[in-house]
């Protein structure tokens, strides 16, 4: 092979295994750290009166490496020491293998051609080692109502050259940048995301997004929010149907709280039912009256406190009013007006059959005995009104079903 087909091949090997680029006599090279790359030094000529190259490092006197006629090849430096060697053991190429790159090996390198009796010849290049960031996301729980604080946090480490951290979220905010040389001048960039946070941002997310020129595409990051607010309580479980000889139900006291509650605390309870954390179970043994129930749940925010008004039913459940409250709280108003119909019309179709098996009488006795039977319904029923009762609020509405007799 000539000379110069050589130094074609040699040339397009580089460009396979290194990013190179040329600006004048100075060529500019990028390797990843732990690979091996190439630095190519030749003379611009073919020129046979070569008598050494020497390879230096961000102009320091002391040679990396050597090569001569008499001599051979000579590694001068210890950081080198088993991952450097000459290309070819030829004064015809100066060109250098570094094997194993680590981030010390980035800098300016200097080939110098000594000719004879020219003098020398001089060729420079900068190496840069890519190192690929450690990178990592997650949430800084963050107390709702706060004006302005971190929620967001995200780290690209020991990159080289430092990685670009962008944020993209639908909720408003900003973030800061913070870049740190370390010792082996690798670098870490530090991005927190910034914003007012409020209860409804909880479990919402923002991704982190880094670039670093050792890849080719931007790598995410999805961090979950994690917003800090004290418990807001509701109490399940009573349905206003409640009367002396209601037993084995249980009432909770469920919570929206982030932290959960570590603590609850119930007052108003009557004697006998059994209290554990957010439930209350009223059994056998229980003494059921009126009265307010009141549950407080703790976390480390605060506490959140929950209500209801317990108002018990009489005991003659069997009863036309409360079978019309059942109704009323199942159906609703409609259908406690067709039950109170229904038995209207049940009650008038028995009192005639039994009018028309009573014995005849003269009109003077019926005019001295007659009973005058009617049935008055009184509805006092707003509209569109219902029934409940819950958490110390009530609205009532009013059905009345009346059977008077008059002699």
């Amino acid at each position: 092979m000539s000379y110069l087909a050589w130094k074609t091949s040699l040339g397009v090997l580089l460009l396979l295994s290194v990013t190179t680029c040329v600006v004048g006599e100075r060529a500019f090279l990028t390797a990843m750290a732990g690979t091996e790359v190439l630095l190519p030094c030749w003379p611009t000529a073919n020129n046979t009166n070569i008598t050494q190259f020497s390879w230096t490092k961000d102009g320091q006197e002391k040679p990396v490496v050597v090569y001569n006629l008499k001599y051979g090849p000579s590694v001068r430096s210890e950081n080198y020491s088993g991952r450097i060697e000459m290309r070819n053991q030829s004064l015809l190429d100066g060109s250098i293998r570094i094997k194993a790159l680590k981030i010390q090996d980035e800098g300016n390198y200097m080939c110098e051609i000594t000719l004879f009796p020219q003098g020398a010849e001089k060729k420079g290049i900068h190496l840069t080692i890519l190192v690929i960031p450690t990178n990592a996301a997650s949430s800084i729980p963050a107390e709702a109502g706060l004006s302005d604080a971190p929620v967001a946090q995200c780290t690209s480490a020991f990159g080289n050259p430092a990685a670009e951290i962008t944020w993209k979220s639908s909720l408003p905010g900003k973030h800061t940048m913070i870049h740190v040389v370390n010792d082996n001048n690798m670098v870490t960039v530090h991005s927190n995301y910034t914003m007012t946070p409020h209860r409804s941002d909880n479990g919402q997310t923002v991704t982190c997004q880094v670039t670093h020129s050792a890849t080719s595409n931007k790598t995410e990051y999805p961090v979950q929010l994690s917003i800090l607010y004290r418990p807001v309580v509701t109490i399940t479980g009573y349905d206003g149907t409640w009367s002396v000889n209601t037993h084995n139900v249980t009432v909770t006291c469920s919570t929206d709280a982030n932290p959960e509650p570590t603590n609850y605390t119930w007052r108003g309870l009557p004697e006998g039912v059994e209290v554990k954390n957010a439930q209350v179970f009223i059994g056998e043994e229980s003494a059921l009256e009126n009265g307010n129930w009141t549950c407080e749940a703790a976390n480390t925010v605060g506490i959140g406190v929950g209500r209801v008004e317990v108002v018990l039913r009489s005991s003659n459940s069997s009863g036309v009013i409360d079978r019309v409250n059942t109704v009323i709280l199942s159906t609703g108003i409609v259908g406690a007006l067709v039950l109170v119909l229904i038995l209207l019309v049940i009650w008038l179709k028995r009192r005639k059959q039994d009018t028309d098996t009573a014995p005849e009488r003269t009109p003077s006795q019926a005019q001295d005995n007659e009973m005058i039977t009617y049935a008055s319904l009184d509805l006092n029923v707003p509209a569109g009104a219902s029934v409940y009762r819950q958490n110390g609020q009530a609205e009532d509405s009013t059905v009345y079903a009346d059977i008077k007799y008059q002699h």
